[in-house]
């Protein structure tokens, strides 16, 4: 990104010596750096966090996304996929979309050398890290049932966890089985964060890792109500965005086809109205320019 800064002079020479014959795409670490105030720690924690998602899960054979901050490609694989066109009506998130399309467990490895590491100002308020996130769920439809379900673990254990917790409290089973269980619970937690910082070169967040993820429960599910209100709001944005974009040409595709304005003018009218309709049913395996044309094509046809 614009605002990150290099661990050194030789980042880029230690991002990329991960390439190999078979290795195509590097996924690299964006930290944030060291600033004081509870939102710039909540920030660390969810940037720790996520990398260790995506980290994680690409070491194990499971790539679904990278730091669009820091991630590498080899240029005949970015060409051979098209790029972000396929991709590029997301208001946020492509480095996920392009990075789920084209990478897989041989192709793909991590880079944790620190030299390969680059550092960010925290400079987004909380209300506009919120909103950021919100946009960044949109992506998440995208992703393979197998990840949804892998990212959703950590959630469901958690949940498990303090119904279990409260179990144990309406059971009246001694207060010190419950203590146990909460210390157990934290200090492995604690221990997987601390490695982690460790290896990331992040401070401090692993000691209060298992308080910050009750608040983040508490937002995701905050963030999934406010994305479902939005989304009114934001299909009309989007709409007007598309017409914007796609109306003329695709006008005279139309034009072309049958010869007459006016049943050219309706037929553009319905294939938006139909492709806005069905727009949950787009995926971006292929560019979205071409499913509005098809969808445009048929409807020209039929008529």
């Amino acid at each position: 990104g614009a605002d990150c800064v290099p661990s050194g002079f030789e980042w880029l020479k230690n991002l990329a010596r991960n390439f190999s014959e078979k290795k195509e795409v590097v996924l690299g670490f964006c930290t944030y750096t060291k600033q004081k105030g509870l939102f710039k720690f909540l920030l660390q924690y969810d940037n720790l966090t996520t990398a260790m998602n995506y980290m994680g899960l690409a070491l194990s054979g499971h790539p679904y996304r990278g730091d669009g901050r820091n991630i590498a490609f080899k240029k005949d694989l970015f060409f051979k996929v098209g790029g972000f066109t396929k991709h590029y009506n997301l208001p946020l998130g492509e480095d996920d979309i392009f990075i789920r399309n084209v990478s897989t467990a041989s192709n793909t490895t991590v880079s944790l050398t620190p030299e390969s590491f680059l550092s960010s100002d925290a400079k987004h308020t909380y209300k506009e890290w919120k909103r950021q996130k919100i946009d960044r769920l949109s992506t998440y439809k995208y992703y393979k049932p197998s990840i949804k379900f892998l990212l959703s673990i950590p959630n469901i254990t958690t949940l498990l966890f303090y119904a279990f917790v409260i179990t144990l409290l309406l059971l009246s089973l001694p207060f010190e089985y419950v203590i146990l269980a909460i210390v157990i619970k934290f200090v492995l937690q604690i221990l997987i964060y601390f490695k982690s910082c460790k290896r990331l070169g992040i401070k401090r967040v692993f000691i209060f890792a298992p308080l910050i993820e009750l608040y983040f429960l508490l937002l995701n599910a905050e963030l999934r109500l406010l994305s479902l209100f939005r989304k009114k709001k934001g299909d009309q944005q989007a709409y007007a965005s598309l017409m914007n974009r796609y109306r003329e040409p695709l006008y005279y595709m139309l034009l072309k086809m049958t010869g007459c304005t006016t049943d050219a003018e309706d037929l553009t009218i319905e294939a938006f109205g139909k492709a806005f309709k069905s727009i949950d049913t787009y995926t971006p395996d292929y560019a979205f320019s071409t499913w509005l044309f098809r969808i445009a094509t048929n409807n020209c046809i039929d008529f």
